[in-house]
């Protein structure tokens, strides 16, 4: 592997990443030793004096470089560039590194004096300051690079945390709304003694199993979710007998696409509570899942409601609220939701990519 492919792996495979912003103090001492044994090498090579010469030249000037760089990064940046006081950090950071730099010039000059012939001049001063300066510039730019990936990371980490809680709470939304729904009918079911009520209580069984244990998971098999909707369909079947015509039809080309769970089923309860519920006589309802490659098509059609109540619940009914959030949180930029509405039928269609 040559040497730029190799470094596209590191990048590519975050170790690069790690490394550089990494919060290991002995790997952080190794970066700040790297950073200036390779500005000690740099300028010992760029010097025009021998080597021997010109690397004890740099060692003996290292620790004035150094210092301003630790000072300015440990008790300048804290106090005054975090708090956003910038001018008192450039008049210190300025100070700090003009007094070194004098410093600096200053006795390199005494110890060169007895075997240099150069006279004592503030140009050794200026153009130290100028060099310390610009090293100055080169590490506060990798400390406010660290510093603000860190920052960003923070803030991803913080939204993520914020997300998921948003997520849970509205996942939990549909649970109550669900099980008051199931216990009424498995309740009207048991006064009439219909014979129905054992075959409701296995399928709520399927059906909490899936809430309290699947539902949990980020992602959950798109079969188990197909699974989940038949066993609600054959409860609200049971529960409205004959008054229902229902018709779900599905593709068998799901296997090894997930999906988020919980995420289709508010559109088939709003299609039976106001599609259903308002009506005293025949009613009927059409859902049809349909996957090309990647892509979910979900479509549930119903006919009107009598009351315009009922109809204006679409529109403002907290479980449709509810789960285009969750669709705009799970798959931003990844779906497609069309609600249209005709004199004889209300029809919901929901694209997903399901491959990313």
């Amino acid at each position: 592997m040559g040497t730029d492919r190799y470094f596209r792996h590191l990048v590519h495979n975050g170790i690069m990443e790690d490394l550089l912003f990494s919060k290991n103090k002995w790997i952080r001492l190794g970066l700040h030793t790297a950073f200036w044994l390779i500005h000690l090498l740099l300028f010992t090579v760029l010097s025009n004096a021998p080597f021997g010469s010109a690397i004890q030249e740099q060692l003996l000037s290292l620790p004035f470089k150094m210092l301003p760089v630790y000072i300015v990064f440990y008790a300048l940046f804290p106090r005054y560039l975090l708090r956003r006081s910038y001018l008192r950090f450039f008049i210190f950071s300025t100070l700090v590194v003009m007094v070194f730099a004098a410093l600096q010039s200053r006795i390199m000059y005494l110890i060169h004096a007895e075997t240099s012939e150069e006279a004592w001049s503030w140009m050794w001063v200026v153009s130290s300051i100028i060099l310390n300066a610009y090293i100055l510039a080169l590490a506060l730019a990798l400390k406010l690079l660290r510093f603000w990936h860190q920052r960003e990371k923070y803030i991803q980490e913080l939204s993520h945390a914020r997300l998921e809680a948003e997520l849970k709470f509205l996942k939990a939304q549909v649970h109550p709304h669900f099980l008051f729904n199931t216990l009424n009918n498995l309740y009207t079911l048991t006064l009439r003694k219909s014979d129905h009520a054992p075959e409701v209580v296995e399928k709520l069984s399927d059906l909490l199993r899936y809430m309290s244990y699947d539902a949990n998971h980020r992602t959950v098999p798109l079969s188990n979710e197909i699974e989940y909707l038949r066993n609600y369909i054959s409860l609200e079947k049971i529960r409205y007998g004959e008054k229902l015509e229902i018709a779900f039809t599905r593709s068998d080309l799901t296997d090894g696409l997930q999906i988020a769970p919980l995420i289709l089923i508010p559109f088939v309860e709003n299609s039976f509570k106001h599609g259903v519920s308002g009506r005293l006589t025949a009613c009927w309802i059409t859902i049809h899942l349909s996957v090309q490659g990647e892509q979910l098509t979900f479509k549930v059609e119903n006919s009107l409601p009598s009351s315009q109540e009922d109809v204006m619940g679409y529109k403002e009914g907290i479980g449709l609220k509810n789960v285009k959030r969750r669709l705009d949180l799970i798959y931003p930029e990844r779906h497609e939701l069309r609600v249209t509405q005709s004199p004889e039928s209300h029809l919901i269609v929901l694209k997903i990519d399901l491959g990313q």
